[in-house]
């Protein structure tokens, strides 16, 4: 059986946090804010995969600047499977498997960790049905617990009409 977690930014998840914070940009060639979410699922060891899926805010163009992921009760390296969907229906998905690497801790911290800055990919704004989202992937074998954490860059809806790719990619870098 598998386990799904599901947040729709910038709702709060279940278990765990969303923040924005502005960050004082126009919208156009600078961010508007950056959300901050942190999403976790508790597996139950019953097989299939543990999954969080973090759909995007609706009222903004989104560019992805790093996921983070953490296996806790993990006892060696693992992979997550991560899979950004922008349009569906179209070919334009980002898979990306992800090396978790073990790192054993004094204090139970025990668990399997991987940073991942994808390709600066902007997920244009689209009704909920619709609308742009990442999936993260681990195996529910032994009742592990899947963090993800995710930080977005918001910009107007507009921005990728209006501002050349290559300034919007510009704040990407920073």
């Amino acid at each position: 059986m598998s386990v799904a977690v599901s947040v729709e930014l910038p709702d709060q998840p279940g278990s765990g946090i969303t923040n924005v914070q502005p960050l004082g940009g126009n919208g156009w060639n600078a961010p508007i804010s950056q959300t901050y979410c942190e999403v976790q699922s508790v597996g139950d060891g019953t097989g299939g995969v543990n999954q969080v899926t973090v759909t995007f805010d609706t009222d903004h163009l989104s560019m992805v600047s790093w996921l983070g992921v953490r296996e806790t009760g993990q006892a060696a390296d693992s992979q997550a499977f991560v899979n950004m969907v922008f349009q569906r229906g179209v070919d334009m998905n980002q898979f990306e498997v992800l090396p978790l690497t073990y790192a054993a801790g004094t204090d139970g911290g025990d668990g399997a960790y991987g940073v991942w800055r994808p390709i600066p990919m902007i997920a244009p704004p689209k009704p909920l049905a619709k609308a742009p989202r990442i999936t993260v992937n681990v195996a529910n074998v032994n009742g592990e617990s899947l963090y993800v954490h995710l930080m977005v860059l918001e910009f107007n809806p507009n921005a990728a009409q209006v501002t050349p790719m290559g300034f919007l990619v510009g704040n990407f870098a920073s």
